[in-house]
């Protein structure tokens, strides 16, 4: 619709939620026509039945333009020989008393019998145009607690009508978002279906334990496959009630079934699923997978304080004949967590074990120890495996154990490249004045750990560091000189300035070029 000009032109439109049946939209154009005295309106309509309803509202206020679009933006329509494209609309123009008329009453007078679109979808199959679809999910994201309950209403009506599969599978997904107890007799005999995956989806997502308690209800029926996967989807929940049924299906004959309450249970990590996994006591190879519920269990309660129902799984892993070393280990790490005190000197023994899992274990449970648990470390690392010292110099590095500085300064010369660096790096933590010595040397070989070394240079504080530096830059070695005038530069430690100028006043040649040239490089503005 194009008009003439007009005078105090005004255009609205309005597009409502899809949850409502049908989705309500209208668009107006309003204003005083040329040598006209009041203002005129065109309204103007989409009919609900129409193809992808509803189509954007297109507008060009300079143009006096206003317009419905088929099809809407991003969307395609193909045309068919012999099936010929309806579009319906109505235009109403109103002016006076008529312009007070209810846009809402306006749009139930014309489309109030007619079929929604979503009804036209009940026979929806894979390929199918899918507009209505996307209106409803789009409007559905954006509903109010208070508006919800129609949607699902809406929804469960066109369940009702036997729907198609694919039309079974979508509404399930949107009772996730808009569902409640009220949408669970219609769910629940879904789980026998081929739509039973998207039925247990929903019925999980119920805000209330309806949802839950239709799943405990359908596994007694539910073949072996079916069952582990609904088992499975209640361990998500972590529901108290659903334990007795983990329980007894934790027994089962069926792999599958078992593997997945154990799972389940594990994943629950309430008080009745710890008192259930311990007092399951299977046979043979299943003790495994109990051992691994109950670590699960553990680990789940810990994150949630539950400390006390914690130890005592863990423990239970600790000391279960069958369990494996790396069983071991992560109920190890997870003790040392809880009770750091009582359980870190367990972790460096364990720091030199013959099994790497039991070491690399060890190493992340000592990750809770304290500064002085750590200190303890230091008469073992000597006779530790190369992994048990690489973990031990991090670990002294991140808590700053400045006690276990000479340990760490005798790696810097190891054979073993990665070892040599992971030192350097240690000692801008734990070093003092008496690492720069040696630092330098490795600093000097210019291999990756010499790089390492050379940034701790930098980074080192501590009392005698700058000293110590100044010792080297007025050493006879002119290459270690060189690099310490160029560190005392870069690291700017109080005093360095007129250190460095002292040498540009007193110094030899190379002194003095190399001061100049640290200077050059590293001094600020005030400083030059």
């Amino acid at each position: 619709v194009r008009l003439s000009s007009r005078q105090n032109q005004t255009i609205t439109r309005h597009v409502g939620s899809a949850a409502t049946a049908p989705q309500k939209t209208w668009a107006e154009l309003a204003g005083v026509p040329p040598e006209g005295k009041h203002p005129v309106g065109v309204f103007l309509l989409q009919n609900p039945a129409n193809p992808d309803y509803p189509g954007d509202w297109q507008e060009y206020a300079n143009l006096n333009w206003l317009q419905p679009t088929f099809p809407a933006k991003g969307a395609a329509h193909a045309l068919v020989p012999g099936k010929p494209l309806a579009l319906d609309f109505r235009v109403i123009v109103r002016s006076g008393a008529g312009l007070k008329a209810e846009p809402a009453a306006l749009f139930d007078a014309y489309a109030g019998d007619c079929p929604a679109p979503l009804a036209a979808l009940t026979a929806y199959a894979g390929g199918d145009s899918r507009g209505a679809m996307a209106a409803f999910e789009s409007s559905v994201r954006t509903l109010t607690p208070a508006e919800r309950p129609a949607a699902e209403q809406r929804l469960l009506k066109l369940l009702a009508a036997q729907p198609s599969s694919e039309f079974k599978r979508w509404a399930c997904r949107q009772l996730q978002v808009v569902g409640s107890a009220a949408a669970v007799p219609t769910l629940a005999p879904y789980l026998k279906e081929d739509v039973w995956q998207e039925a247990c989806d929903a019925l999980l997502a119920l805000p209330d334990p309806s949802g839950p308690s239709a799943l405990l209800a359908a596994l007694p029926q539910a073949g072996a496959e079916r069952r582990a996967t609904l088992i499975h989807a209640l361990g998500l929940r972590r529901l108290a009630m659903a334990v007795p049924a983990l329980t007894a299906y934790a027994e089962s004959g069926a792999p599958s079934v078992r593997d997945a309450a154990l799972t389940a249970l594990g994943r629950a990590a309430t008080p009745e699923a710890a008192d259930a996994l311990l007092k399951l006591a299977p046979p043979g190879g299943e003790a495994g997978r109990v051992i691994d519920a109950r670590l699960l269990c553990a680990q789940k309660l810990a994150a949630v304080s539950q400390g006390a129902q914690a130890k005592t799984l863990f423990l239970s892993v600790r000391a279960h004949a069958t369990a494996t070393s790396a069983q071991k280990a992560a109920a190890l790490i997870g003790l040392a967590a809880l009770a750091p005190a009582e359980f870190s000197d367990e972790a460096l023994s364990a720091l030199g074990d013959r099994e790497k899992p039991t070491r690399q274990s060890a190493a992340a449970a000592l990750r809770h120890a304290d500064r002085a648990t750590l200190e303890k470390a230091r008469p073992l690392f000597a006779s530790l495996p190369r992994d048990g010292k690489l973990a031990l110099l991090t670990l002294w590095s991140e808590r700053g154990v400045k006690a276990a500085e000479p340990e760490t300064l005798g790696c810097l010369d190891a054979a073993d490249g990665e070892l040599s660096k992971a030192a350097a790096h240690a000692l801008r933590r734990t070093g003092s004045a008496a690492a720069v010595r040696p630092l330098f040397g490795l600093a000097l070989a210019g291999s990756e750990a010499g790089r390492e070394a050379e940034a701790t240079l930098r980074q080192l504080t501590g009392d005698g560091v700058a000293e110590a530096l100044q010792a080297e830059a007025r050493g006879a070695d002119a290459k270690r000189a060189a690099r310490a005038v160029s560190l005392l530069a870069e690291r700017q430690d109080p005093g360095h300035l007129a250190f460095l100028l002292g040498f540009v006043k007193d110094g030899d040649e190379l002194q003095l070029a190399t001061a100049l040239d640290a200077l050059k490089r590293f001094a600020d503005a005030e400083a030059l």
